[in-house]
């Protein structure tokens, strides 16, 4: 009986223990599947970065190629008429007087 015991125990440890493994077994999977998912997912985000910087970069070129064909400006000589008069205001305030009198003059002492 000890014997049967025994290895009843032993099998019960051992379904347990398969049974754990298994376990593991289906974590790990889908843990590699999401690790694969993330792979797939970054190297896509990197693509399109790659493109989205290649758009602006080629936007840059085109944008830079368009105001280089256009021509500077050429200088322009002669007389520049003026189409309103300018006129000259009067300043608003009197200008400052200075005297030569000593400053306790001026405050009555």
């Amino acid at each position: 009986n000890a014997t049967v015991a025994g290895w009843q125990d032993s099998s019960r440890k051992s379904a347990t223990i398969e049974s754990e493994l298994d376990t593991i077994e289906q974590a790990l999977q889908e843990k590699e599947k999401l690790i694969q998912q993330l792979q797939v997912s970054t190297c896509e985000l990197n693509t399109q970065k790659q493109q989205k910087l290649d758009n602006v970069v080629a936007y840059q070129e085109v944008k830079f190629a368009d105001a280089a064909s256009v021509p500077m400006a050429k200088k322009v000589s002669g007389t520049v008429v003026m189409e309103k008069p300018i006129t000259v205001m009067e300043p608003l305030m009197e200008p400052l007087v200075v005297t030569q009198q000593p400053v306790l003059e001026n405050l009555g002492i």
